[in-house]
Formats: structure tokens, C-alpha cells, sequence
């Protein structure tokens, strides 16, 4: 894969590109599902900023603790090495915590109902995640371990994987992986309708994927504890979260739509 591409006479990142994609794309499914089922879209636009911003900080945040013994802090003072810190280097679960900060943030600034929100529009997480893996893919970050079987990528280019050697595809798994929940929660929520059972069912299914695909990753900057990764430790913790979210949602807050307020 070639991470960059030309346009324009401009040299652009394929991570960016698809981390773009992504947003347009969840953004824009969260815009039909909010005016199918009675919520406001301009609350919907103005808690998905909080969400953004929030999200990339903690998706950063967490990368920069996971990997703080390969940062050479001596450099922080070039312009170039700065930046490509800045620009490069998320880590989903620390998105997620930072995303759900700014929807607690915009919850009490602009008195937004966030949780009928994330009831509703919890299947564009895994679409997002699921352009942001493809972005991975084509920069060669979170890359897979060496292997020379179907299916097996080598990189002549990348921004981080091995050059010239047979890796897993782990990140077009994982993407594959998010796309088929997110066609599962679209259903669910044709059928069953919105509810905190959605947000249980992503997290039950997400989790689990995620603890095992992180034993066919390869690259270092992921953080360990006990032969596990964070994320791993991360997951066993969403996975019992789901357990209880599915158990207690019976007595959870409602959905609501505003139009009902």
C-alpha cells in the first residue's frame, strides 16, 4: 500500500482521507436516524462536535500513555517531529472515553438528552471505526503479525509496518468485523426499535472481537500488562460492562424523541 496520494499537487494521507470518509459517512447516518425517529438534528450536530473533539483528545491521549517509552521528548521541539506526533497515532478505546466526556459535556452546557442520542445512533461508531481501520490499512499502522498466508499484505511503503514482509491483514478484518455490527445494529434497531439494549449488543459484540484480534497485531505501541495488551484489559472490562447493560436495561432511561418532550 502507498500511504499518500497527489491531488491537486498536494500530498494527502490516506488515514486522514478515511478518518474523513468515516465521519461524512456516521455523521450522515445519525442525520437519517434522528429524523426517522423524532430527535432534533441540529442537537444531533452540536453533541457530535463535543463527541469529535472530545474523542480525537482522549483517542490521543490514550495513544501518547500506551507509548510514552517510544517518544523522544528531546525533539518535541522540531516542527516536523511535533506534527507528525499530533497527526499520527490514535487509539480507539481512548476515543470512546474522550467521546463520551464530550457528550456528557454537551449534555449539561446545551441540555441535549445524550443517552436517547447514543440509544439511536450507536451503529455509527463501528461505521466510523470501520473507514478509520481501512486508514490504517493504507498507512500501515496498527499492522498484523508476519504471515505468508491467503491474504497476506507486504508493504513497499508505510508509516510504521515492516517493508518487505508478509503480514495479516488485521486491519481489514477488524473493519470487516465493524461493518457486520453495524448492519446488526441496523437491523436490531428496525425491529426492536432504540433502546440501551443497542449500546449492550455493540459493546458485546465489539469487545470480544477486539480482545482476539489484538493476538494477531504486531506493532509495539500498544501497552501490556500480564501478557495482555491495554485494549485487551480494556475489553474484558466493556465485555462484563455489556453483560450487566444487557441485564439492567429493562430499568434503564427510555428513549425519548423530542418530539415527545
Amino acid at each position: 500500500m502507498v500511504p499518500t496520494f497527489f491531488f491537486l499537487g498536494r500530498e494527502v494521507p490516506f488515514y486522514g482521507l478515511m478518518i474523513t470518509c468515516g465521519i461524512l459517512a456516521g455523521g450522515f447516518a445519525g442525520y437519517r436516524l434522528c429524523r426517522r425517529w423524532g430527535l432534533s438534528t441540529d442537537r444531533f450536530l452540536i453533541a457530535g462536535c463535543y463527541v469529535f473533539f472530545f474523542g480525537m483528545l482522549g483517542a490521543k491521549l490514550l495513544y501518547i500513555a500506551v507509548s510514552l517509552d517510544q517518544i523522544d521528548f528531546s525533539r518535541l521541539t522540531e516542527p516536523a517531529y511535533l506534527n507528525a506526533l499530533l497527526l499520527g497515532g490514535f487509539v480507539f478505546y481512548g476515543g470512546v472515553a474522550g467521546g463520551m466526556a464530550g457528550a456528557a459535556l454537551a449534555a449539561r452546557i446545551h441540555h441535549i438528552r445524550v443517552l436517547s442520542y447514543l440509544y439511536l445512533c450507536v451503529p455509527c461508531l463501528p461505521l466510523i471505526h470501520a473507514f478509520g481501520r481501512v486508514g490504517c490499512f493504507c498507512a500501515g499502522c496498527c499492522f498484523g503479525m508476519p504471515y505468508d498466508g491467503p491474504g497476506a499484505v507486504v508493504y513497499r511503503a508505510s508509516f510504521g509496518a515492516p517493508l518487505g514482509t508478509p503480514l495479516f491483514p488485521v486491519q481489514l478484518v477488524e473493519a470487516a468485523a465493524n461493518l457486520l455490527i453495524f448492519l446488526f445494529l441496523l437491523l436490531r434497531l428496525h425491529r426492536r426499535g432504540p433502546g440501551p439494549a443497542q449500546v449492550g449488543w455493540y459493546l458485546l459484540l465489539y469487545a470480544p472481537m477486539r480482545f482476539v484480534l489484538e493476538f494477531f497485531r504486531y506493532d509495539a505501541v500498544r501497552g501490556s500488562l500480564w501478557l495482555l495488551s491495554t485494549s485487551q484489559w480494556i475489553s474484558l472490562l466493556l465485555f462484563a460492562a455489556a453483560l450487566a447493560l444487557l441485564f439492567l436495561s429493562p430499568r434503564l432511561p427510555r428513549f425519548v424523541p423530542d418530539s415527545k418532550e
